[in-house]
């Protein structure tokens, strides 16, 4: 019993606090992020036209990725976990290994999940409920939830923001339907301008947004566990960032130690620690 309890303890911790460090704490008073005239910036281009920016601002501290990704240069989208479970649960993975197992030349972290409680221990550990929709080849593996933005892709190589997960699926016809549907959190950019609804605590952020046309997808992660080097972000300040590289709509993927950003199957964030969740995007060549 006593060991049980010394375990389940140990599990919390490592759940919630093992990867912060760092001489810096949560604080309420720090000030509030612009991006300087004298940050690092590093611009590489990338295959398939995509571009991606490092901005390392060593004065804050922060360091933020960004991917601008033309959707018409990429044939195939998945989230497919390697299993899915009919009682809803499936099968958790690293970003970076749902990268190789796909193939795909980009990949991200995506919805908020639950973990398994139940009793078999072996199924606790890689399990994970999906906290909103997930759609794909017309098959839906979990139902929508109104309080919750997603991210539609269609057949004719654009996205669409949806600020509630439940208008993605009062709107679409059989014609028009997406071809892959993956939910996040709250939205954060709505035509161009803050939608207003804000989590303050400062993180590791995954956003996603789209240009006004729908035809450029826009990857924004803020990295955010190791204070020292990068104390992470609010959903503002966020925004803010985003619009300043043109986002015209855009929502907030699950942050925290979810967070992941793999490009040509390589962990690009500066902490070679990746949780496992249940749902990655890939974009695929």
């Amino acid at each position: 019993m006593f060991f049980k309890l010394l375990l389940t303890v140990a599990c919390f911790l490592f759940l919630s606090c093992a990867t912060l460090s760092g001489k810096y704490e949560r604080r309420d008073d720090w000030p509030v992020y612009e991006i300087p005239d004298d940050a690092s910036v590093i611009e590489t281009k990338l295959e398939n036209g995509c571009d991606y920016v490092k901005v390392i601002d060593a004065e804050f501290p922060l360091i933020f990725h960004l991917v601008k990704i033309p959707l018409e240069n990429f044939s195939v989208l998945t989230c497919m976990p390697e299993k899915i479970y009919e009682d809803g649960f499936v099968k958790a993975q690293k970003t970076k290994k749902f990268s190789r197992r796909t193939d795909s030349y980009i990949a991200i972290n995506t919805s908020p999940y639950s973990f398994y409680k139940g009793l078999n221990p072996i199924k606790r550990k890689d399990l994970r409920r999906i906290s909103g929709v997930y759609r794909e080849n017309n098959i839906t593996f979990s139902e929508p939830v109104a309080k919750y933005a997603s991210v539609a892709f269609y057949k004719n190589h654009s996205a669409r923001i949806y600020f509630s997960q439940t208008d993605e699926v009062e709107e679409a016809s059989a014609e028009e339907s997406a071809v892959l549907t993956v939910g996040g959190f709250f939205p954060l950019v709505k035509e161009g301008k803050k939608t207003g609804k804000y989590i303050d605590n400062k993180e590791q952020q995954t956003a996603l947004g789209i240009s006004k046309d729908g035809k450029t997808v826009f990857i924004l992660v803020v990295e955010g566990t190791d204070f020292e080097k990068s104390r992470g972000l609010n959903y503002s300040e966020t925004s803010d960032i985003l619009i300043h590289y043109g986002v015209w709509n855009a929502l907030m993927f699950d942050g925290g130690h979810s967070t992941a950003l793999c490009i040509d199957k390589k962990n690009v964030l500066s902490s070679a620690f990746q949780r496992k969740v249940p749902l990655s995007l890939g974009f695929i060549k």
